[in-house]
């Protein structure tokens, strides 16, 4: 019946997988979503990352990206599957985060207004960017709830206290 396929129709648009229109950035100081008004501190990362990243145009072998290129007794700082430090890699982050004399830029892409948000990740160890990220869906994108899965849920320190405070 026509009622039917209109209703189908409706349902279907509200879960369009169609390209993202829109876009709301958030303002992030000390690892928390602040007002448009809210002042600026010393610093901003606003115009791109704070560490510099090594360019993998500029690099020779497509072979470079493994964790232990032939020959050499380390992983290359650029490498997939782990190499590096990842707990300084974190605690770097986190600490850049929390910092109040910088403030960082977040972008939603998509619209989450009055919708249910799942943040997906591999890992929570620390609680800076998901809560940089939960309040930026709730209080930018205007999400009615927000659930955070992760395959490991280490929850060093106060992580999970501050997680559901959030």
């Amino acid at each position: 019946s026509s009622g039917q396929q209109q209703d189908e129709d409706e349902s279907d648009a509200q879960y369009d997988d169609g390209p993202a229109y829109e876009v709301t950035q958030g303002r992030l100081v000390q690892g928390h979503i602040v007002d448009d008004d809210y002042p600026s501190p010393a610093t901003s990362t606003a115009g791109g990352s704070s560490r510099e990243e090594p360019d993998p145009m500029t690099m020779s072998h497509a072979s470079s990206f493994f964790a232990h290129p032939p020959n050499h007794a380390e992983p290359a700082p650029h490498a997939l599957g782990g190499s590096g430090d990842a707990e300084a890699e974190s605690d770097e982050e986190e600490d850049t985060l929390k910092d109040p004399k910088v403030e960082h830029m977040i972008t939603l892409v998509g619209d989450v207004r009055n919708r249910t948000v799942f943040i997906v990740d591999d890992m929570i160890d620390k609680p800076g960017s998901w809560i940089a990220a939960a309040e930026t869906v709730v209080k930018k994108g205007h999400a009615k709830k927000v659930y955070c899965i992760a395959t490991h849920g280490v929850f060093g320190g106060d992580c999970l206290e501050q997680m559901q405070a959030c």
